[in-house]
């Protein structure tokens, strides 16, 4: 059926006419380091930004991949044939510290252990742009922001009404359809875009440690919006994303630190996430948002170890979150910017779990928990440009959890542009990370937790240098206290509960540098130096000692290069990633194992058949690397991905 859809998909390029839609240049314009519409070069934290068209060039399937090649940025898992769950690390935080937002409503589902967005299932059709800020926001968003925040924005078409076909197929039986409509009429802009993802993947587990079994993996996404401007310049939006994702998964059922094919274990995701945005410009000096949405996540998991009338597990879990979000812009001149709010947020939990062994007469369940929490915070930021080079910026947020009453984080910049096109910046900042409701109201749960804190700064530099060359250089340094994490506090008898045990720190230098030969050729390459350190609970559960962090290369290099003809275009990018650890569970006893360093390539090619119509072909792992970024879990090795886009 795929097959003969993507020879239809061929067919219709040749076969129907086609119009050109408006494209929005967004330049160097960013959201998310200062809450409003900024230019990017004063921006005093260290901001990546992908367009769409960056994301459609490359062809990325997930949110990791879109950052790979970043210094600073780290991912773990995930991919287009459903590897192990996806984690982003932000210069040497946890994945749970970094935040996730979508059109202004925070991602992250309060059933998770430790209450925090795993992005492994959230493709990228339907996106304007993908924005991350490797620096503490909590000033800003909240909760989680400890090490950074990662921002989606959804497409919100200008131009005349369009329609987009994608049909590609490729290695490991790997198909996806994409199906995008969108335009402007009077005013009304609208956006569909559904996307569906088949593979038979990959074995999780390592395939050379025998593990022959695929793991298959499907992803079915939907991005809607509307936005209908009104007169007297008020503005009403709504944008939902719906995902449904279904991933066969191995995991270390022999307790031997060693993964291994499990043919019967699979999970599903569902999620859903609303954003209502009402805007009224009362002046030019005075506008009013509001953000009225929030998130259902639900994960379900089925493992059948040996015959489901012999030894299986059911388990499902719900996460909810209810958001409002109320701001002012305050623009009294044009040197100065206020942005005051208030934000409120409600979690929801449900859980179910049954386990049943027949070999053993033993059951367990079924255990049904609903857990309730609430926070508010209010926040302010001021940015000023006293003059054209000089830009500074201050945020502070006021917090209210019922359990640990107020909690306030600041973060302050500064950044100035010199006559030799120099721009210094440097900036400072907070975050922290409420206690999830499993750390608080499991059966091992500590009421009197505190948050996650974080503290960070960082100073850098950015040159324009002749011949179109730019650089950009940074140093950073994070420190990371009151860390959650499980411990014995009766050892005898084997009880414990979660307390602030632990902490962390990092400290990094981050390079970048890129440029253009002639109009044709756009080349990039960085580097970066992480020095991380963490806590970690011993097997005993009680033992506390520092280790370098863990899955994090403490040196990371990347390059790439694009060409553009006539009609053709192609892109090469290589990553190197240093050697990493890993830290893993023989028995009853914690180990930390050393990953090799690896060098992993990427070939991108496109060809312009005619005005808007393309094929196309993305070869990963071009140089067919085995390597590993959790240990015991597979990548794919050498795989072809091609088809056709269609614009009409």
């Amino acid at each position: 059926m795929r097959r003969f859809l993507l020879i239809l998909g061929m067919c219709a390029m040749f076969s129907f006419p086609v119009f050109a839609r408006e494209s929005i240049d967004l330049g160097e314009i960013v959201v998310t380091p200062l809450g409003v519409p900024s230019d990017k070069k004063y921006q005093a934290a260290d901001t990546v930004s992908v367009e769409t068209q960056a994301v459609e060039d490359k062809d990325f399937a997930s949110a990791g991949e879109v950052l790979d090649l970043e210094p600073g940025v780290d991912v773990v898992g995930g991919g287009r044939v459903g590897s192990a769950s996806q984690g982003i690390y932000l210069r040497g935080a946890q994945p749970r510290h970094t935040s996730y937002i979508f059109e202004g409503i925070k991602l992250y589902d309060p059933s998770n252990t430790s209450g925090y967005y795993v992005p492994s299932d959230f493709l990228l059709s339907g996106l304007e742009r993908v924005e991350a800020v490797k620096m503490p926001l909590s000033s800003l968003y909240g909760s989680s922001a400890i090490g950074g925040v990662v921002n989606f924005l959804a497409k919100k078409p200008q131009g005349e009404p369009y329609a987009i076909i994608k049909e590609m197929a490729g290695s490991h039986d790997t198909y996806e359809e994409n199906v995008e409509a969108g335009g402007k009429v009077k005013n009304i802009s609208y956006l569909l875009d559904v996307s569906r993802l088949d593979s038979r993947g990959i074995s999780q587990a390592q395939a050379k440690n025998n593990n022959p079994e695929r793991d298959a993996y499907q992803n079915t996404s939907v991005v809607a919006g509307i936005n209908y401007q009104l007169p007297q310049d008020l503005e009403l939006g709504l944008t939902v994303k719906g995902t449904h994702a279904r991933r066969e998964l191995d995991a270390d059922n022999n307790y031997d630190g060693i993964p291994e094919d499990d043919p019967l274990y699979v999970s599903w995701n569902d999620e859903m996430l609303v954003s209502c945005l009402l805007s009224k410009t009362f002046t030019p000096y005075l506008t009013y948002k509001m953000r009225l949405g929030g998130t259902d996540i639900r994960r379900r998991y089925h493992d059948d170890v040996s015959h489901a009338n012999d030894k299986y597990s059911r388990s499902w879990y719900k996460g909810m979150t209810y958001q409002l979000n109320n701001s002012f812009e305050i623009t009294p001149c044009k040197q100065f910017k206020m942005l005051v709010g208030f934000d409120w947020t409600r979690e929801r939990v449900e859980s179910y779990s049954y386990t049943y062994n027949y070999t053993y007469l033993s059951a367990s369940g079924p255990n049904t928990n609903k857990d309730y929490s609430r926070e508010k915070g209010w926040f302010a930021e001021l940015i000023a440009n006293p003059t054209d080079e000089l830009e500074l910026d201050y945020s502070y947020r006021l917090e209210n959890n019922p359990l640990f009453k107020d909690h306030s984080v600041n973060k302050v910049g500064a950044s100035y542009a010199l006559p030799t096109k120099t721009t210094l910046y440097s900036s400072y900042g907070e975050g922290f990370k409420s206690p999830s409701l499993y750390q608080l109201y499991s059966s091992n749960g500590n009421p009197l937790l505190k948050p996650e804190e974080s503290r960070s700064w960082e100073a850098g530099v950015k040159q324009e240098l002749p011949a179109d060359l730019k650089l950009s250089l940074a140093y950073t340094h994070s420190d990371f206290t009151n860390l959650i994490d499980f411990v014995y506090t009766n050892p005898a008898f084997y009880q414990g509960r979660y307390l602030n045990a632990t902490k962390g720190k990092s400290r990094g230098i981050e390079l970048k540098l890129s440029g253009q030969l002639g109009k044709s050729v756009a080349w990039e390459t960085g580097y970066a130096y992480l020095n991380g350190e963490q806590d970690f609970v011993g097997a005993d559960y009680v033992t506390i000692a520092s280790h370098p962090s863990v899955r994090i290369p403490a040196n990371k290099a990347f390059g790439k290069i694009t060409k553009q003809w006539d009609k053709f275009s192609a892109g090469i990018d290589l990553l190197y990633e240093g050697k990493r650890y890993d830290h893993i569970w023989v028995g009853m006893n914690d180990q930390f194992v050393t990953m090799k360093p690896y060098w992993l390539g990427n070939l991108d090619l496109k060809y312009k058949i005619k005005q808007n119509a393309e094929a196309f072909l993305n070869v990963a792992n071009l140089l067919n690397k085995n390597y590993e970024r959790i240990k015991g879990y597979g990548e794919e090795k050498i795989s072809f991905y091609g088809g056709v886009n269609y614009k009409f």
